[in-house]
């Protein structure tokens, strides 16, 4: 088994080219420097703690860029988790004895249906008839 400094100079060796590539993809992901430098972070703190786990001869850059990936939607997962509001736990919030008008019954209103009525018939009473003949 090798040592602990053998350990993080193989990941350093392997990681730390990477920074520039997995920093511009973080902040693509979050749309935020900070969230980025966050998040990259975070990343080289798992990979370093997962480097056993790691295939030598396998696609370093795929594993450490799957660990940012995963990391990113975990952590955007627990926020939008923490965001939800559950209705049930409001129920003076959703009122379903409003009796406003909705759409179907604004529709159905013989008032709504007037101007378009009588725009037809002005159209009707000022355009020339169309004449047809058979030829």
């Amino acid at each position: 088994m090798p040592s602990a400094a053998a350990h993080s100079a193989a990941f350093e060796e392997l990681a730390l080219p990477l920074f520039p590539s997995l920093y511009n993809h973080a902040f693509w992901l979050t749309r935020n420097h900070a969230e980025a430098e966050d998040l990259v972070q975070e990343t080289f703190s798992k990979a370093l703690r997962a480097f056993d786990s790691f295939q030598p001869n396998t696609n370093f850059k795929a594993w450490i860029f799957r660990i940012l990936r995963n990391t990113f939607l975990t952590s955007r997962t627990g926020i939008a988790t923490s965001r939800t509001v559950f209705l049930e736990d409001h129920p003076d919030v959703l009122d379903t004895t409003d009796a406003s008008l909705t759409p179907e019954t604004t529709s159905s209103v013989s008032t709504t249906r007037q101007p378009s009525t009588q725009l037809w018939n002005s159209f009707s009473r000022n355009s020339a008839k169309p004449s047809f003949s058979a030829t």
